[in-house]
């Protein structure tokens, strides 16, 4: 009897400090969500997300000033050292924007330093950028996508984890979660905390007819989605571009789309346009393996023995291995744009010859310094690619620069 007697009362203390000896979760694998640490009983008409919750959100921030870094897009982490976003966030992309770019997990007051302050969150630079080779080929936004290599893997924490990638077809009506830190309403304000809604999968046949009424393609590598809270339609909205659109799937979360576009925000037969992970996944694997080059890779650049070469644009290069502008020495035209890869191991310092473009309009980016009116980059040795850009009006006679050798 005292055995007994001894044993139950082992059982009621187990029982009463059940929550002091589970196990902790095994925070390495995909689509655990974190412990609640904070929350309050809004993503348009949703709510404040509890804090470490949905750890594989991330902010995506561009960081001008040494002290701020202005967040611009959302993103999924789906890999330790690799997030998912979307391609429409990334356009016009170069060596210099990618260097400024900054991704933060963990975070969730996204104007508040509290996070990192405690260690909570963690932020990382990006090595490299892949776009989707598809993306907006046959129709605006489709395959919206875009993989990004951080420098350093993300540590793995009960506030910073990775989502699953889908091994099975989407079905209208799965029931799904959006979180951002985006608008709460169309040209809104901006909230602190991150948002969350539910939301449901909707048939594609139904997405398509209501965007037919304003003459928008639906694609398959598209899904749609929209839910309704006591608020009104939930949805997301400006600044959640690029974030999860995650469904619960036999105990674990699996990223089923990424905010991509819609008309309007929460607007009755307007669902969101998300892009459509499983369209996706191939690409997504073989890029994570290293078989496919980034947006950015210029190895494959043939030198020729110079120290540069023109890579993309009507920019041209003569027999003394000078880069001129296009149709230089005549004006150049409006919206063009040239990428010149450098051969940095051969680069000697630049002789620039004529330089004439509008004033603080149409540039020249050497070593992430713009050149603009009449400065050029007189005596500066290039470390990296260099980008000519023009807008959309008032044209000059443009450049030509040259290597200085000896």
């Amino acid at each position: 009897m005292p055995y007994l007697l001894l044993a139950l009362l082992a059982w009621l203390t187990v029982a009463e400090e059940g929550h002091l000896r589970r196990p902790s979760p095994d925070y390495q694998q995909c689509g655990l969500l974190g412990q609640r640490k904070k929350g309050l009983p809004r993503i348009v008409h949703g709510r404040d997300a509890g804090q470490c919750v949905w750890r594989w959100q991330v902010s995506l921030r561009s960081k001008h000033d040494p002290k701020i870094a202005v967040p611009f897009c959302g993103g999924t982490l789906i890999a330790p050292g690799w997030i998912l976003t979307a391609a429409h966030c990334l356009t016009r992309m170069n060596v210099c924007k990618m260097r400024r770019i900054r991704v933060v997990a963990g975070d969730w007051k996204q104007f508040s330093n509290e996070e990192a302050a405690s260690g909570m969150s963690v932020e990382r630079r990006v090595r490299q950028i892949f776009t989707h080779p598809l993306y907006s080929k046959e129709a605006s936004s489709d395959f919206d996508f875009a993989l990004l290599e951080l420098d350093k893997e993300m540590p793995m924490s009960d506030c910073i984890g990775v989502a699953c990638l889908p091994t099975s077809a989407d079905k209208p009506g799965m029931e799904c979660n959006i979180t951002g830190w985006g608008t709460l309403m169309h040209s809104g304000p901006t909230p602190e905390v991150l948002q969350e809604a539910s939301v449901q999968l909707v048939d594609n046949n139904d997405c398509e007819r209501y965007y037919a009424e304003s003459n928008e393609t639906i694609t398959a590598a598209m899904v749609c989605a929209n839910g309704i809270s006591e608020a009104g339609i939930t949805d997301t909205c400006q600044g959640d571009s690029g974030g999860p659109l995650i469904c619960e799937e036999s105990g674990r979360f699996v990223l089923r789309g990424v905010t991509s576009w819609g008309d309007g925000c929460g607007l009755a037969h307007f669902p969101g346009v998300y892009a459509r992970v499983t369209s996706a996944l191939d690409w997504i694997h073989n890029v994570m393996e290293g078989l496919i080059r980034s947006d950015l890779d210029t190895d494959t650049a043939d030198f020729g023995g110079a120290m540069w070469t023109v890579l993309q644009g009507p920019c041209t290069m003569d027999d003394s291995d000078c880069i001129l502008s296009p149709n230089f020495p005549g004006n150049y035209s409006a919206k063009q744009a040239c990428i010149i890869a450098v051969n940095v191991t051969a680069a000697v310092a630049i002789q620039v010859q004529s330089f004439s473009t509008e004033e603080a309009y149409d540039s020249l980016l050497v070593n992430c310094k713009t050149y603009s009116g009449k400065e050029g980059p007189q005596g500066i040795t290039p470390d990296t690619n260099i980008y000519w850009l023009s807008d959309h009006s008032i044209n000059a006679a443009g450049w030509k620069i040259c290597p200085l050798y000896d």
